[in-house]
This record gives C-alpha cells, structure tokens and sequence, in this order.
C-alpha cells in the first residue's frame, strides 16, 4: 500500500505558535489559497447586491493573515471544488451570524428560508422580492457548480447542508445542556458538524459507504469534539461582548457550560476546555493507531480521509487563533478583511409577524323565529338563499394539491422571472392559475386511465368517488379562468383558453390511442405531447409575458417546445426505470399507455407488436371496472421486449440530445438579455439524464 502524499504546504510548528495556537496536530494550508479569497470576495460582493441588508458590512468571513479558512480545513481539496466550498462556508458564517442577533422564533424563519433555497426540489411560493427568494437566487448557481463538480457527492453535502443541519438548528435551543455529552450532540447539530463531514468528502472526492462510515467512526467523534471546542475557545472572548452589548440574544459555549455547572471562573472554564481541546486531538491518534493496528490492511483511501479529518481539526484550531472573526474583539478597529469595521452598536432585530388568522367561512345562522312564516309562508318558502360550503367542492382538490411535487412549474416561473421582472401579485396569481389547472388535469387524468394510485398516494377518484372529482376538477377549471380574468390582464385570459384547448386536444389523441389499441407514430407522439405536456408550460410563458413589465418579448418557443418534450419522455423513461429498481411500479404499462419507449419499439419492431397488444388488451379500460396492475410476470416479459429493441437506449439519446438543445437555447436567452440564469440552469440540473440510471444496468428480479 502507498504512502500518502500531499498537495498542501506545512505549517511550521513556531510559525503556528506565534498566534496562540496550541493544537498538537500537524497543520497545513492548500497551495490555492487564492481561489478560496476570491470565492469569499465574490460571495460578500453576491450577497450585498442580492440581499441588500447590509448584513456582510458587519461579519467577519473567511479571511484571516494565516490562510482562508476553508484553505486550512480542507488543505487536500481537488482545487476546482476549493472556491464552491469557500462560497458555502461563508455563507454558513453570515447566515450564523445573523441568527445569533436573532430571537430563537426569528432564527427558525431565517433557517426555513435558507433551508428552502438549498432545496432543488423546493416548490414553495416565494415573492421575487422575498428574502427567500433572495436568498434562492443567491444560491442558485453555487447549487449549480456543487453538481456539476460531483452530481453525487455535491447533492449529499447539500441535502447535509439542508436536511441535516438547518432543519434541527435552533431545535432546542432553549434548553441548556446540563453534561459535556448533553452539549457536544447538541453543538453537533446546530453547530454544522453533521454537514462538515459531507462537505470533506465533496472536497476530496472521496464517497465513503456506510461500512466505512461505522468502522471510523469513533474517530470523527474525537475529530468532531475537537473541532467544537477549539472553536468554543477562541470565540468566548467574542461572544461574551457580544452578549453583554445586546448584540447577541445568546451564547452556546463549553466555557459558559463549565461556568454554569462547575462554578468555575472564566480563566479556570478555558482552561478546562484547553484540556478537553488536547485530549480530543489525543483520542483521536489513539483511535486513529488502534484502527491502522487492528485493520492492517485498511485501504488507503480511508487512511486519506482520517488524516483529512486530523487536517480538519488542526486546521481549524489554527484559523479560529488568527482570523479577525474571533480575535478583532482585541482591536476595536480591525476592518473586517473586506474593507469594512465591525460596529459593536446593537443590532436591529428583525421582529416575526403573526400572519393574520383566516376567516373561517361558517355558514350563515338564520333566525328562524324572525322569519315570514308569520305572514303565512311555508317553512319551505321562508328559508333564505345563501351560498353553501365549499367543504365537499374543494376536499378533492385539496386532497390532490396536498401530494408530492416535482415543483418543475413552480421553479420554471421563479427562474423565467429573473428576464420577465413580473410583478410579485402577478407572479403569486400565475402560480395558483397554473397549480390549479395542473391538478385538475391530474385528478382528470387518473379518472381517464383508471389508474388507482397517483406518485405511490391513492387517486381522488378512488377516495371522493368519480362524480365528486370530475365536479371538483370542473371546478378548478372555473376558478382559475375566474381568477385569470380578475387578476391578469386579458392577453392572459386568451392565453390560458387557447392553451386549455390545445391541451384538450392532445389528450384526446392520448385516450384514443389507448381505447382503440393504435399505437400511434414517434412524430404523432411528439405531437401529442407538444399539446398535452408541452401546453402547461407554454401557458406559463404567455401569461407571465403578458404580464411582464420588459419590452421587446422575448422568443421562448423552442424552450418551452423543448421543456415539454423532454419533461414527458423523461417522464416516460423514469416510470420504467423506477420498476427495474424497485421490482414494482411501471404504471404506464397498467393503464396500457403508448409512451415513447413504447412507441419507438413498436414502429421500429413490429414482431413486438402483438406482445403488447395482447396484454393492453387484458387491462380494464373503463373506470367502473375495478383497476388491477398487470402480473409480475407480463411487465417482466414487456420491459424485456423494450430492452431487446434497445427502446431505452434510444430514449436516454433522445433525452440527451433535447438536454444538450435545451442548452444551446439558454445560451441564447442568456445573451440576448445579457443576464445569466442559474436558476433556470439548475432547474434543468435536476431533470439532467446524467444521473439517472440506466435501465440496462439494473435487472430486473425474475
């Protein structure tokens, strides 16, 4: 086995000490310290013209005179991924910032709205000038670089980032931990650990199994606690004026632990954390030698990532000693390194407010004894109009809205908005048309193929009934015209009635192919699509530029021509390839629909033909015959007779194709406007056929 080598530059055991650095790990520093400045400027530079609060004049970031600080925890990056990882850990530093000067409520709503724009598949409604929707466009594109560097690893530091850290920061943090275990879990959590360790890996490009994880874990814990509290060490002095100039609305530290539980003077508190400091770093060897001696022959990709992890630590301890964040308290008048002072004046609080209750919408309570049954009317007579609860109207379309969502509408108007600039109260009226003409296309389309489930849930029709979801869904469609024209301008009324045609018109060809078992050619598929899928998406298009303020429009045809397309055959694709990884599913096949695969393979070899034939012919085709999924066994035999005419691999190069043209176009967009859109690039990322398996290389259980 070889020995490990390195790319970064020791730091010298007295040029580390100058700086009251005590750790007793070696240190190094990435030989591209200037990718890390330069990410670090550009995020200060991104966040003061996107947030405009102001916030970056006031935190201290990544820079400090012995080395950025991702430059000396991650010394081993490969160097492109170097500047992504600066730009995140700056932004974890603004963002903990801010929350430190916050409310524990108040800090909830920042983490959710963070928590929000690190999710790809976010489908909430934002504002375009929310700080969520800020914050999501600030993000957008190092989302973007994140997968593109390393689509695997990048997502998991991200859902990390996300999932695992902002969404239980600030969870207890009225609870003061009582014991040192008590503490370091929670500082675990809220201190960012649980997404340091994926961003190591992203770093080094290193994917550790589950296996590896558990064989070295007791090492991280040491690594992990020496972290924590080096940081907790050299932050006291800082967070203590902090707290005592109503800057900060609290301090979680091990020295304010020991303080509290011992009864320990501040002096006696850090001393005691320093021990704690030195036996984490030996613990961390002992378990480190334990492990090499017990696994001799431990691969050496795992000896790089624990000695990366001792980087870490020793890294941190060195940054934490020098940089202004910790240590400007010691000169009132250090500038931050981007040129600005720190104010130590009370920070303003951003105060949470209550959104006002709902009406509730109580039918009316008539006084029956008032009524003109005095002057001789029935009791039938006198009752008076009103207008009736929409409780049972509304129960279906709620039920569909409440399910799963790939969000892909939603994103598409958040990211067109960034050329359209249409005004928020549109943009929210857009988006609820969209939603609800969207579900009500569901609710009908799973009555149309008698489908009984919808994304793993049970249809509408199957709980509500037929009659009740087809009146609901005629309802949606009521409501959004309704509100399309007291809303939206009349170019958007003609839009959505000329777009609801067309829709109607390619499902009708998608119903006839099914009931009359024609299959039907590649180009009428395509056709059908361009109307049934394709339509949605252009009806967006239109009313968002019917409602733009930017003149002259721009041409979105062939991207939303090409969207559609590529959303359905994707679409199509994947509820294959969710079978064959799954060993279930493949609904497509058990409503008897013609999709792409189906119709590539059967233009192309007739001799498969009668096969599919024969079992569409089985399936039940109207909604009064209770719906049964195909065998086993028959969606087996169909999706080996598409493996056999190579219809996959025809539909993964066609999906590739329309993703390279997808592009091409938004090169074209982006320089007709002049204004990049990552957004709209990141949205594409997460349908991209790059990650998605191949259904050649997944079997299928026999």
């Amino acid at each position: 086995m070889g020995s490990l080598s390195y790319q970064s530059k020791l730091v010298s055991f007295d040029e580390s000490r100058r700086t009251g650095c005590f750790t007793t790990l070696p240190i190094r520093v990435h030989s591209r310290n200037d990718l890390a400045d330069a990410a670090s400027r550009q995020f200060v530079k991104d966040w003061a013209r996107e947030m405009g609060d102001g916030r970056e004049r006031h935190t201290y970031f990544s820079f400090s005179p012995v080395g950025n600080w991702s430059s000396l925890i991650y010394p081993e990056a490969v160097p492109k991924r170097l500047g992504v990882l600066a730009y995140l850990s700056d932004l974890g530093l603004i963002h903990d910032d801010g929350g430190e000067g916050l409310s524990i409520e108040d800090a909830q709503v920042e983490h959710g709205d963070l928590y929000a724009a690190l999710d790809p598949d976010d489908v909430s409604t934002m504002t375009p000038d929310s700080r969520a929707m800020k914050t999501k466009k600030l993000v957008s594109q190092c989302i973007l670089e994140c997968v593109s560097l390393d689509r695997e690893l990048g997502l998991k530091m991200l859902a990390a980032f996300r999932d695992v850290w902002l969404a239980i920061s600030e969870r207890n943090s009225d609870k003061e931990a009582q014991t040192m275990e008590e503490y370091l879990k929670y500082r675990s959590e809220n201190g960012g650990m649980l997404v340091f360790w994926p961003m190591l890996q992203f770093s080094l490009g290193i994917s550790i199994s589950e296996a590896e994880e558990a064989l070295v874990q007791p090492i991280i814990d040491a690594a992990t606690e020496g972290l924590l509290l080096a940081n907790d060490y050299f932050s006291w002095e800082r967070e203590y004026r902090e707290l005592q100039s109503g800057q900060s609305k609290r301090i979680v530290s091990a020295v304010d632990l020991f303080i509290r539980t011992k009864g320990l003077s501040i002096d006696d508190a850090k001393d005691e954390v320093k021990r704690k400091i030195i036996t984490a770093e030996r613990d961390f060897c002992e378990r480190r030698d334990e492990l090499y001696k017990a696994c001799p022959d431990i691969s050496l990709k795992l000896k790089r990532w624990i000695d990366c992890a001792g980087l870490a630590v020793s890294g941190n301890h060195y940054w934490c000693s020098a940089c202004p964040r910790q240590n400007a308290w010691k000169h009132a008048d250090t500038p931050i390194s981007n040129g600005v002072k720190r104010k130590l004046s009370h920070g303003a609080v951003v105060i949470k407010q209550e959104a006002p209750a709902k009406k509730r919408k109580d039918s009316p309570v008539f006084d029956l004894e008032s009524s003109d049954s005095e002057s001789g009317l029935s009791e039938v007579s006198s009752y008076p109009f009103y207008k009736p609860s929409e409780l049972a109207l509304e129960a279906p379309s709620k039920y569909v809205s409440s399910m799963p969502s790939k969000g892909v509408r939603a994103t598409l108007i958040e990211a067109l908005n960034t050329w359209l600039h249409v005004p928020s109260d549109r943009i929210k009226a857009i988006m609820s048309v969209i939603n609800s003409l969207h579900n009500a296309s569901l609710i009908l389309d799973d009555l149309e193929d008698n489908s009984p489930l919808r994304r793993g849930y049970p249809s509408t029709h199957v709980l509500f009934g037929q009659a009740q979801s087809i009146n609901s869904a005629n309802f949606m469609f009521v409501r959004a015209v309704q509100d399309v024209a007291q809303s939206l301008s009349p170019a958007a009324l003609v839009a959505v009635l000329e777009e609801l045609e067309g829709l109607y018109l390619g499902q009708s060809w998608d119903l006839y192919w099914k009931h009359n078992l024609a299959c039907p050619s590649e180009a009428e598929y395509v056709n059908m699509v361009d109307h049934k899928t394709g339509g949605m998406f252009r009806m967006l298009i239109r009313l968002m530029q019917a409602e733009s303020e930017v003149t002259p429009q721009l041409d979105f045809h062939r991207l939303t021509l090409l969207f559609g397309r590529f959303f359905q055959i994707r679409d199509d694709y994947m509820n294959f390839q969710d079978y064959t990884a799954q060993k279930g599913l493949c609904e497509d096949l058990d409503e008897g629909k013609f999709s792409y695969p189906v119709v590539y393979c059967l233009e192309n070899f007739p001799e498969y033909r009668g096969h599919f034939l024969g079992v569409f012919r089985q399936r039940p085709t109207i909604a009064t015959v209770d719906a049964h999924p195909l065998s086993k066994e028959s969606k087996q035999h169909l999706t080996a007779c598409l493996k056999k005419s190579g219809a996959f691999e025809k539909t993964i190069a066609c999906l590739t194709d329309m993703e390279r043209d997808l592009e091409i176009e938004i090169d074209r967009l982006e320089q007709q406007t002049g204004e990049a859109n990552p957004m709209l690039r990141l949205c594409l990322a997460k349908l991209s056929v790059k990650g998605i398996a191949r259904i050649g290389e997944v079997g299928t259980s026999k």
